[in-house]
């Protein structure tokens, strides 16, 4: 990871010269791919030299085929629609037989060279999942337990939604509002120059005044906006006034992710970027949250539960979002490097725009919610 946050120090430390304006949804969809690349999948995709990559590209192409829309919406009423001879559907299936062509290219090179790479380096993810294939193991059924070649194709694809997308989308937004909210980012700088020179990454990662600029960016703007769960069996569900829903086995859930942080019930002036309000929220645990305390604390000193059902942005329970110490190590380590290094701004027709409405970048929605541009002068 700092290797490649050395990276886009180069590219930053050319734009901050020139005085250019950078569009940094860019640059940190680059600088996320080449952490994942080099961690989970053992490739060098050098995406911040702007170097084409084709299993990128029609990946991203992959994604538009979720984007809400229209046709989107109405698939779901006609499912026929998706295996119409259409442009979009021809276009969909290429992209769809590229993206799986190069990833077991990549499978197939690791496997090639993995005994040699094994040797000069920390093992990727896609190197470990491929070594354990080799073992024997037995399911709890007595079948064989081993992932299938096209499992393993699958997570890698699992790694570059979970491990790229969301965190390129959290820390592009999470640095927009920094640029728009400049005593904050005075207050965040000032508690990372007041770290000793000597400061560990673990002490980096531990220090409050980035845990609550993360902890509001992913609130502001939670990359997963939404997502749906199933009812495995009947359930009656207690509501707030006292009665039950009954939920038959089979009902789909949409839980509304981002609006649930929007709630000013719970997060007071939701549209405003506050990561003081974390100073009197404390992040409880399932059995632990005690859901009786103040609606509010700010200002109080009183300190409030936030139950995990009630802050989302890696979902909760046994489905919850495997790399989210990963994630969070990758927004904490870059914030702090970025801001440290630069004072970063909005230009100037972007701050004229966005004084005092709350307004910021258009999103466009597919499986995450993924900014278009984020302007930034560095």
């Amino acid at each position: 990871m700092e290797e490649c946050l050395d990276e886009l120090y180069g590219v930053l430390d050319k734009a901050t010269v020139k005085g250019n304006v950078v569009d940094f949804q860019e640059l940190s969809v680059a600088l996320t791919l080449n952490v994942i690349g080099r961690t989970a999948l053992d490739t060098e995709f050098d995406a911040l030299n702007n170097t084409h990559s084709p299993l990128h590209s029609a990946y991203n192409h992959l994604l538009e085929s979720f984007s809400i829309s229209a046709f989107n919406v109405l698939q779901g009423f006609l499912p026929f629609l998706r295996y119409m001879p259409i442009k979009r559907n021809r276009d969909i299936a290429q992209a769809r037989d590229v993206t799986r062509d190069q990833v077991t290219r990549i499978i197939q090179r690791i496997k090639t060279d993995g005994a040699q790479a094994a040797s000069t380096s920390v093992p990727s993810l896609m190197r470990v999942l491929l070594e354990n294939q080799k073992r024997q193991v037995v399911g709890e059924d007595g079948t064989d337990g081993k992932l299938t070649q096209d499992e393993i194709r699958d997570e890698a694809l699992t790694f570059l939604v979970a491990g790229h997308e969301t965190t390129s989308n959290a820390l592009s937004m999470t640095l927009y509002f920094l640029a728009a909210y400049p005593d904050t980012q005075s207050a965040l700088y000032s508690a990372l120059v007041d770290m000793p020179d000597h400061a560990s990454l673990d002490d980096l990662l531990k220090l409050e005044a980035l845990h609550q600029v993360v902890n509001e960016g992913l609130r502001v703007h939670s990359p997963v906006f939404a997502t749906n769960r199933i009812a495995l069996a009947d359930q009656h569900v207690p509501l707030s006034d006292g009665r039950t829903l009954f939920m038959p086995k089979g009902t789909m859930l949409v839980v509304p992710i981002q609006a649930m942080h929007y709630d000013p019930e719970l997060f007071p002036n939701p549209h405003v970027f506050q990561p003081d309000r974390w100073k009197s929220l404390r992040l409880a645990g399932h059995d632990d949250a005690d859901l009786t305390s103040p609606t509010t604390g700010s200002g109080s000193g009183v300190r409030r539960d936030v139950h995990p059902m009630q802050f989302l942005p890696f979902l909760a329970g046994s489905r919850a979002c495997i790399g989210r110490n990963f994630a969070l190590m990758e927004l904490k380590l870059f914030l702090a490097g970025i801001v440290k290094r630069y004072r970063v701004r909005l230009p100037d027709e972007e701050h004229a725009r966005v004084a005092g409405k709350g307004e910021r970048p258009k999103v466009h929605y597919s499986i995450t919610a993924r900014p278009e541009v984020v302007r930034l002068v560095f």
